[in-house]
């Protein structure tokens, strides 16, 4: 019984040098770790933007083949927001909101730098074809492409490595 008394009276903590060693060592892991969250997020919102965008221009092709008619997809950009627009019509409408369905920008940080150089898309329903074209989204972490052919074959890559669930073109 005195020997864990004398055990727990000579035991005070941790000495300063001891506690400032463990600091140091906690804030160089955490600035590492900090620095790749945020490599992390930007790699999985350029994924993210690149599968939704092309689940959305899936949807307009199977609409165009479905429904045998032609569907175009209008390009909106206002500062640095960008919107596309589906309509049954080659003309363009006013705004996005016009259309019969819409795709906003979903992450900021991720940028349309380039689609068709008509600034529109059109899948044709009779013929089950397409406009072939490229869009490009980018960001800090990479470029990803999502290619239509003119036989309206979709596909999606990526020019750098590390992007999950996208494929190096």
């Amino acid at each position: 019984m005195r020997l864990s008394v004398a055990i727990i009276k000579n035991s005070l903590g941790f000495t300063f040098i001891e506690l400032l060693i463990a600091l140091l060592i906690l804030g160089l892991l955490s600035s590492v770790g900090l620095d790749q969250w945020s490599i992390l997020k930007q790699r999985n919102a350029l994924a993210s933007a690149t599968l939704s965008l092309f689940a959305f221009i899936q949807q307009a092709q199977s609409e165009a083949n479905w429904q045998n008619r032609n569907v175009t997809i209008f390009l909106f950009e206002q500062d640095n927001a960008w919107c596309l627009s589906v309509d049954y019509q080659e003309t363009r409408p006013d705004s996005c909101f016009k259309g019969n369905r819409y795709f906003f920008s979903p992450a900021s940080t991720v940028r349309l730098s380039h689609f068709n150089d008509t600034a529109m898309l059109t899948f044709y329903g009779k013929r089950a074809n397409a406009q072939p074209g490229t869009l490009i989204l980018e960001n800090s972490q990479g470029r990803t492409h999502i290619i239509i052919s003119g036989r309206g074959r979709l596909r999606y890559c990526s020019e750098t490595r590390g992007i999950s669930g996208i494929p190096i073109c």
